[in-house]
């Protein structure tokens, strides 16, 4: 397999074809993010460089994927679009003068490639052999051919709006796949022949990629990618993604798709062309073209002008357990989605629970004494390794617990160094739960039975024992979350405890005390519909440092395990599963003293299904700017204002897309309809309106004047009746 990879651009599409599987990296990249020009939109790499197209700053980055470091900025022409690697240089379409350039990749000195084409260059493509170098022009509607040993170069007319590019075969017996700006087909070209033959799949076919023996193409217009065989050219699927699909790139059975309009990537498994996950990107993004290199996907995220590298996992918590395993861990980092696996010490840990895509939850195997590898593996072969990021103790204490979403238990201290030991708590013990395993050792943080025979009331029990605590709403006014507190206790224990719904918003409480908890219907959870994973939001301090504090619905239901860090302090959630009835539960959270006795909160809660009251309305306002602006107006923020209040803070979906005035000859329309719409994002979320915001720009506007000066704001909303 050739080192060389190339993928598309916000216009063109480029896939190697048959990928390999990649295999964990021995250390992890940290570094989530790269700064690169204005307006990234895919990569080609040599070696250990990642050459990256700015389309909106008129250069090329270079990046050493050794330290994620930009080595050098090269300055190509007006709006590079698209690149491809063959040989010792790298061929970039040059969109806004309709030429093709070369760069070489070790001088990187900059040349022209054959004549003008007259007309704007959207895609580009090597060959396998590299011997020849295919680009779409656009307008003209033709592909030009590149003879890379001699910069020679000929025509295939007649292809309607040619944009992405793809190429699958070898030698004379190579097909390219051709996207479209227009209609909905992809156009075939058999290049033995030359013959172009059209292939009907979705609207607005953009970027096709060949992966295997199929051709997958994103249809922007229609949200979904179509699979074409390639001995056939029939479309054997259609799937669903997120909004505007741009580029696809393969690795070993997995296909990963840019949701440009989404910002998210989604995860399509080659055996079943299902979306098996997706994968959330920061608000504000907007992906473009991918690589995946070294067990990493690198993602040109046009609005934000970064190279985005995912996955990343840079911490545990805790970092110690004992050889026999069963210690609760979190694991923090970027880029996380459902499917995820995770090993310590080269053996899979159980439990593992993707919270959220910066935190997965999981309980350690058992392993050797001394420092283990901590690797997160994403479906697609993609992995994040934090190196000895565990150390297995040669205490044969016990683990932390169950933890995780299966609410498993387990033995009682963590076995490192100021953890609880794996014995009962002194002074006047819960009685043992009938939920509790049979067999030792006991788990002390297991649900007393003793907890829900307080009533209604508040319940704090101390090594057994009922003790005072005040339990009041986080603030006067629209309350979200309850605060707890014990002053009379050394040290005294407060926490902080929220319940969030699907779409991600507070549900706040019912009545002055009683927290209000949302059951997670079949089908929800990270990155399905558009909906995240209900769960109980909590926070605390005056607990025993690097020590395990579980989450119990009672009677029988185990939420999960949250771990303190080295001053007794924790923070985090736990997700409320599938199937929990409406109604008055008891939340109880166990946690250690510092002292080893243990710290039992018990409060009521009551637990709703989803419901949407009301009906589902929209509010639209257009939000105008200041000539080359992307500063808010008194008036916008009046209108803003305005939508806010109308909309209240439980919104599901908020689009806020920018534009620039048609008249404006700066290269930086996009850059700076992007930041516009940023703009009226962010004064909204300052303003709390809480949803799924999707924050674009989308450059000239088709209007002159003030029309063309603005961001168009829709906001999908609950209207209570």
């Amino acid at each position: 397999m050739r080192s060389r990879v190339t993928v598309a651009g916000v216009v063109v599409a480029m896939l190697v074809v048959g990928l390999p599987t990649i295999s964990p990296p021995a250390s992890a990249v940290v570094t989530s993010t790269i700064a690169v020009g204005d307006g990234p939109t895919g990569f080609a790499k040599v070696g250990s460089k990642l050459f990256v197209p700015n389309s909106n700053s008129n250069s090329v980055s270079v990046i050493d994927v050794n330290t994620n470091a930009v080595t050098a900025t090269v300055t190509v022409g007006n709006t590079p679009t698209a690149i491809a690697a063959a040989g010792s240089f790298v061929y970039v379409t040059v969109k806004g003068e309709g030429k093709v350039k070369k760069i070489n990749t070790a001088t990187l000195a900059v040349t022209d490639v054959g004549p003008s084409l007259g007309a704007p260059t959207h895609g580009i493509v090597a060959s396998t052999d590299e011997s020849r170098v295919f680009v779409t022009a656009q307008i003209d509607n033709f592909v030009q051919v590149i003879t890379t040993s001699t910069d020679a170069t000929s025509t295939i007319t007649s292809v309607p709006s040619p944009e992405g590019i793809a190429v699958a075969g070898s030698g004379a017996g190579s097909t390219l796949y051709v996207g479209s700006s227009t209609g909905t087909s992809i156009s075939r070209i058999n290049l033995a022949t030359n013959v172009v033959t059209p292939i009907t799949v979705g609207t607005t076919p953009r970027n096709p990629g060949v992966v295997g023996s199929y051709v997958y193409v994103p249809n922007y217009g229609s949200n979904t990618v179509s699979v074409v065989n390639t001995a056939t050219d029939a479309v054997v699927q259609t799937i669903s993604v997120g909004t505007g699909p741009l580029a696809v790139v393969g690795s070993g059975s997995h296909v990963f798709v840019s949701n440009a309009t989404a910002g998210t990537i989604s995860i399509i498994d080659t055996a079943t062309n299902t979306v098996v996950s997706t994968i959330t990107l920061p608000a504000g993004a907007s992906p473009r073209g991918m690589l995946v290199s070294g067990g990493k996907l690198y993602v040109a995220d046009f609005a934000q002008d970064l190279v985005r590298v995912l996955p990343t996992a840079t911490a545990v918590s805790p970092s110690s357990g004992p050889t026999t395993g069963g210690t609760s861990i979190s694991i923090t980092g970027t880029g996380f989605a459902n499917g995820a696996t995770v090993s310590v010490g080269g053996a899979a840990a159980t439990s593992v629970n993707v919270t959220s895509d910066t935190t997965i939850t999981a309980v350690t195997p058992a392993g050797s004494a001394g420092s283990a590898d901590v690797v997160v593996t994403l479906p697609g072969s993609l992995s994040a390794t934090i190196t000895g990021g565990f150390t297995y103790t040669g205490s044969s204490g016990g683990g932390s617990g169950g933890g995780g979403s299966s609410g498993g238990s387990g033995s009682g201290g963590s076995g490192s160094s100021g953890s609880p030991s794996a014995v009962e708590p002194t002074g006047s013990s819960p009685s043992t739960p009938a939920s509790s395993p049979s067999t030792p050792p006991f788990d002390p943080l297991s649900p007393s039975a003793s907890a829900s025979t307080g009533g209604s009331e508040p319940r704090l029990l101390v090594g057994g024992t009922a003790t005072a605590v005040t339990v009041n709403p986080d603030r006067p006014r629209n309350p979200v979350a309850l605060n707890v507190n014990t002053p009379a206790l050394d040290p005294p224990l407060r926490m902080r405890l929220e319940g969030r719904g699907s779409q991600g918003l507070p549900l706040g409480l019912h009545g002055d005390r009683v927290l209000v908890l949302q059951s997670a219907r079949t089908g929800s959870g990270q990155g399905v519909s558009g909906t995240t994973q209900p769960v109980a939001v909590s926070s605390g301090d005056g607990l025993k440092a690097n020590s395990p504090v579980k989450f119990y619905l009672l009677p029988d239901q185990a939420l999960g395990t949250l771990n303190t860090d080295d001053g007794g302090a924790y923070r985090g959630s736990v997700p409320i599963p599938v199937g929990i009835s409406p109604g008055s539960y008891t939340l109880q959270v166990n946690g250690f003293a510092p002292d080893g006795s243990v710290r039992s909160l018990n409060l009521t809660v009551l637990v709703r299904s989803e419901q949407i009251r009301g009906t589902i309305a929209r509010a639209k306002a257009p939000i105008f700017f200041d000539v080359l602006s992307p500063k808010l107006t008194p008036k916008a923020k009046r209108t803003l204002r305005s939508l806010a209040r109308k909309v209240g803070r439980g919104a599901i979906d908020i689009r806020s897309i920018g534009y620039v005035q048609p008249t404006t000859l700066t290269s930086n329309d996009q850059s700076l309809s992007s930041r516009r719409a940023q703009a009226v994002a962010s004064f909204l979320r300052a303003l709390g309106v809480r949803g799924d915001y999707v924050v674009r720009g989308d450059g000239r506007g088709g209007n002159s004047g003030a029309k063309s000066r603005r961001v168009d704001v829709q906001i999908t909303y609950r209207k209570t009746s």
